[in-house]
């Protein structure tokens, strides 16, 4: 029976298209989600849980936390000299690219 409905959408996949997609997405095997990861003891888990923890290791001890108690702190800059006109001289002005 599977067979003949298959020789079916073979014969005029046009004509049955929504048939055709939605038999051709139930035959792949898409799966998504994160393969098993490896311990810090080298085991391999599928567990989700000790997957989030095992990433959430590797990246903590991979960006650094800035430390914000430290920051320098910047004297005020004093205003000396004010840009009053711009002018552009088209003819020497380079082009970039």
């Amino acid at each position: 029976m599977c067979r003949d409905f298959e020789r079916k959408l073979e014969a005029s996949p046009k004509d049955n298209s929504k048939d055709f997609w939605t038999y051709c997405k139930s035959k792949l095997n898409n799966k998504t989600g994160l393969g098993d990861i490896q311990n810090e003891d080298g085991s391999l888990t599928s567990d989700d849980h000790e997957k989030a923890e095992i990433l959430n290791k590797y990246f903590t001890r991979m960006f650094i936390r800035e430390d914000t108690d430290t920051i320098p702190i910047m004297n005020e800059r004093q205003k000396s000299v004010t840009l009053r006109d711009v002018i552009i001289n088209p003819d020497l002005a380079e082009e970039t690219k």
